[in-house]
């Protein structure tokens, strides 16, 4: 049972205080002298410590196929770089960054430090340049692992002639990265090659043999027969005639001489075949979690899921290598170049893209709730070019009031509209008759038809004085109105 503890009975931590090191537990991590741990690596430490023989299981075809799968999957998905704030540091810190990883021919790098998934862990040496007044990145070199070691407080050394302890390698000159241990007592890392090791030992047992079996069981052993009393001689003219047999299509005897085949008429072939078959499903999953992306499956549901564990490992893969770049070379980047910026957000889009059909489906029902896209939204899914579509039906166009917009927009056009209501209907008939009443009289005696051929005529006989009086005087109120507005 856990002892409660009180509040006040807990106090103030010691800051940077480390207890449980590794030179703290020489009784545990005994195996490392003059300052150098070895890896905890069993395999590895069974044959030799040397990496290099890890080197040899590579060149199976199915750990070759599968790495490789699940490394082109990595540096094929898009790299992006983000500022990690909003100030204009920020962003410039972010812009210099990416025109510093696009000179890098960082999918290389990728593919190169990801191999940390093989082995454990991986290193690289980050070679400076000034660049525009910024230090930049020459190089990032990616070094072979078995030239450095790491001491017991856990930092990356390079081994040296001459020197015991080596040289230690520190930032902003290397990068280093380290999956796969279960603590972080083991700088090593445990990579893939030590659960890969005896699937590759027995399948390739298993070839050896297989390929054994088919020399012995292709062709028929062959079988010379001599008479007692045969002499030394002529057991070695037998002999070599049965050499001769193997290899050429015909040969010449001795007479009393007999040479007989000998048929073989077992057969155990299937036993290597499912032998092969096990241990390259084995590797399959050590390395890709699954086994329908690299062999056949029996159903579409089945694979999906095969492939869904798949991209889980890839985006794992990505997330871990932007995590310590973004932690290491690109850190050291902002804090030398932008010393008050945020380090820049880096990361792959992993994901494969969602079908056109279904984004604009589930659009579709998302519009139906309420909510529309915004133009970045538009952009990204569907690229650019797009604008909004302005729609007005007849009826709405109808419907508007220009009186209650106007006296939402403009408070002085109510004032306005008030002055043209104080003008009565009888003003507005007398000063119309002498307009009208020449067109009504013209038609009462010649006819509609003829009005219109000859309203030219009628338009001489109309009188618009008064109405043109009445016009200007309201223009003039409205423009001195609006200047009066305007001022104020």
């Amino acid at each position: 049972m856990t002892k409660k503890i009180k509040n006040e009975d807990i106090k103030k931590p010691v800051t940077g205080r480390v207890v449980s090191s590794i030179r703290s537990s020489n009784g545990v991590f005994s195996d490392y002298m003059y300052d150098m741990l070895t890896p905890t690596d069993t395999v590895l430490a069974s044959i030799g410590g040397d990496y290099k023989v890890y080197d040899e299981i590579l060149r199976d075809d199915q750990v070759k196929a599968c790495f490789q799968q699940r490394r082109l999957a990595v540096i094929s998905s898009d790299l992006i770089v983000e500022p990690g704030g909003d100030s204009l540091q920020d962003i410039a810190c972010a812009k210099a960054l990416k025109k510093e990883i696009d000179l890098l021919r960082f999918d290389n790098l990728t593919d190169k430090m990801l191999y940390d998934q093989f082995y454990g862990y991986a290193v690289s040496e980050v070679i400076w340049k000034l660049r525009d007044s910024l230090y930049g990145f020459d190089k990032i070199v990616v070094r072979e692992r078995s030239r450095f070691y790491f001491d017991s407080d856990c930092v990356l050394r390079l081994s040296v002639a001459g020197k015991l302890k080596g040289e230690k390698c520190e930032p902003p000159y290397f990068w280093v990265t380290s999956v796969g241990a279960t603590h972080d007592d083991e700088p090593y890392g445990l990579g893939l090659a030590h659960y890969l090791y005896w699937p590759v030992l027995f399948k390739r047992g298993g070839i050896k043999f297989w390929m054994k079996f088919v020399e012995r069981f292709a062709q028929p052993s062959i079988i010379g027969k001599y008479p007692l009393g045969t002499g030394d001689d002529d057991i070695d003219n037998l002999l070599a005639a049965i050499k001769s047999v193997a290899s050429e299509t015909g040969t010449v005897l001795p007479e009393g001489m007999a040479i007989e085949l000998l048929e073989a008429t077992r057969s155990g072939s299937a036993d290597q075949a499912k032998l092969i078959e096990i241990m390259d499903k084995a590797i399959s999953k050590v390395i890709l979690g699954q086994t329908m992306t690299t062999d056949n499956g029996s159903s579409y549901s089945q694979s999906k899921t095969h492939y869904e564990v798949r991209q889980d490992i890839i985006d794992s893969d990505a997330k871990i290598q932007c995590e310590s770049f973004q932690d290491g070379p690109a850190t050291w980047f902002t804090k030398i170049n932008f010393n008050n910026a945020k380090v820049p957000k880096i990361y792959r889009k992993t994901q494969p893209e969602e079908e056109p059909s279904l984004r604009v489906k589930k659009d579709v029902e998302i519009s139906k709730l309420g909510y529309k896209p915004t133009q970045d939204y538009i952009d990204l899914h569907y690229g650019e070019g797009w604008v909004p579509a302005v729609q007005q039906s007849q009826d709405n166009q109808s419907k508007l009031n220009f009186s209650e917009f106007a006296e939402s927009q403009f408070p002085d056009q109510k004032e306005l509209d008030d002055a043209l209501e104080s003008i009565t209907d009888n003003e507005l008939q007398e000063q119309m008759d002498p307009v009208i009443s020449p067109i009504l009289d013209f038609a009462e005696k010649h006819g509609p038809q003829e009005t219109l051929k000859r309203m030219s005529e009628v338009y001489e006989s109309m009188d618009i004085e008064d109405l043109t009086d009445q016009l200007t005087q309201m223009l003039f109120v409205a423009e001195t109105q609006g200047r009066t507005s305007a001022n104020r």
